[in-house]
């Protein structure tokens, strides 16, 4: 019975819950189009999306100046789903916000496994830099 459990569980994770999302976002961008303020006008006054900010509370993220994540949270992509995916450490919300980073004892952790992530993403052909290196050192003449 675990392995079931587990199984419908990580199904659910990985597949049901982000199809989901993507159909309700599709369903708001199809309704509201692409403005942000139009989608949160909707589901703050609107008893047909309502729903939606019980479920994702997320979708309010704008609207407040403390914060408290995870460092993997803060570091990694937030979905609002009324608009696209962002870093929350790259975004405004930072600004004149006050960010409580919870679960401290697992930082180190999550920023190395974030600076992997990083690194593998961005791959880089040593190959090609060295011949570049190399035929630089031999023509005088950087590349």
């Amino acid at each position: 019975m675990k392995q079931i459990y587990d199984k419908i569980k990580e199904d659910f994770r990985l597949k049901t819950e982000p199809d989901f999302r993507k159909l309700i976002q599709f369903r708001l961008t199809a309704e509201f189009g692409k403005n942000k303020n139009d989608k949160l006008y909707a589901i703050r006054t609107d008893k047909k999306w309502q729903w939606f900010s019980r479920l994702y509370h997320t979708v309010f993220t704008d609207d407040y100046q403390i914060y408290i994540m995870s460092m993997d949270k803060f570091l990694t992509k937030n979905s609002t789903i009324v608009e696209p995916s962002y870093k929350f450490i790259d975004s405004e919300l930072v600004e004149n916000a006050v960010i409580f980073i919870d679960e401290f004892d697992y930082v180190k952790e999550t920023i190395l496994n974030n600076i992997i992530k990083n690194g593998l993403d961005n791959r880089t052909d040593f190959i090609e830099m060295f011949r570049s290196v190399y035929s630089a050192m031999n023509t005088n003449v950087l590349p």
